[in-house]
């Protein structure tokens, strides 16, 4: 079997064989009707001396698929046999598949859920993507963000609330009556993995901000996705998840079942790592190496980040080993 994401494009297929086609119409029905679509596409075809070859097709549905073409006898070649093919994809890839989103609602959840369904990016359960990937290496290919000195490559955006750099170390304290404020990169990056480590001295509101911008002539509202790193005392455990800041609400709530490991990911009173992936479309997160969020957004596909300190009455959290791998370079 060869592995390959996609979609599938159904006239790039032995030929254009109209029998073969209308299979592979048919099973292409049945896979769109009951999993909604959501698939990568696997894909692997042989010759008559049972020699592999791989395409990536595009265009008529996303799937995450396996096709096992049949053996072709000594007298014939599967092209010569395009309803030995056929019958094959139909039986076999049906039996091949892997939901990309199979999530159920936690019960432990419903009073967040009821709180935040009617926002304008709320999700729908049964929809929602899983990240079930390991966290990336962290070990090659980073650059520090910070310097562990000064806030050279950094400025406050949005309010007052205070940042200083000392001993490897970023301090964010809450000033009350500030609107919440967000250090930022003065960089912006596109694709990357991100990572930083973060403890709380007081407790409060905290997140980090990626792809994000930046609105407004009299005073700046930093906007877009960010990872949602939430007070200890919050008790509701969506650190990790992807939230829309002052741009529609939760994008990626941690609130299903499958979210029960994360959301009991946190350290209370220790540091907590925090990992971002973002390729194209996809923004993949982690907490201390424990799979979060998989988001997919067309619409915010670079920016700069920002370390959010909320507005609130207190709140003091740390921010160290802050590295970012460049994915463009």
């Amino acid at each position: 079997m060869v592995k390959g994401k996609g979609s599938l494009d159904l006239s790039a297929f032995c030929n254009g064989e109209d029998q073969l086609m209308k299979s592979l119409a048919l099973s292409a029905t049945c896979i769109r009707s009951r999993y909604d679509g959501r698939f990568a596409v696997q894909v692997a075809t042989a010759d008559e001396n049972y020699k592999f070859r791989s395409q990536v097709h595009r265009g008529v549905f996303p799937a995450d698929v396996a096709f096992f073409p049949p053996r072709a006898t000594s007298t014939e070649s599967n092209e010569e046999n395009p309803m030995k093919w056929a019958s094959a994809i139909v039986m076999i890839a049906m039996l091949q598949f892997a939901p990309a989103s199979e999530g159920t609602l936690d019960p432990s959840q419903a009073s967040w859920h009821q709180r935040y369904a009617k926002q304008k990016n709320a999700p729908d359960p049964a929809k929602m993507l899983l990240n079930t990937d390991a966290e990336p290496d962290l070990t090659t290919g980073f650059v520090d963000l910070f310097n562990g000195k000064d806030l050279t490559g950094w400025s406050p955006k949005g309010g007052s609330c205070t940042f200083e750099a000392s001993d490897g170390l970023i301090a964010g304290t809450c000033v009350q009556g500030s609107p919440s404020t967000y250090l930022s990169t003065e960089r912006e990056y596109r694709d990357f993995v991100f990572t930083c480590d973060m403890k709380w001295e007081v407790d409060g509101n905290s997140g980090i901000m990626f792809r994000a911008k930046v609105k407004g002539a009299n005073r700046e509202t930093v906007y877009g996705p960010q990872v949602e790193m939430e007070e200890e005392g919050k008790g509701r455990g969506w650190s990790g998840g992807i939230y829309g800041q002052s741009c529609g609400g939760y994008w990626y709530p941690l609130w299903l079942k499958e979210h029960k490991k994360v959301r009991d990911a946190r350290k209370m009173g220790e540091w907590n790592r925090v990992t971002i992936h973002a390729k194209g479309n996809v923004v993949k997160t982690w907490v201390n190496g424990v799979p979060a969020a998989h988001w997919e957004n067309d619409e915010y596909l670079s920016g700069f980040f920002a370390l959010q300190i909320h507005s609130g009455k207190q709140g003091k959290v740390l921010f160290k080993d802050i590295r970012i791998k460049d994915l463009n370079e």
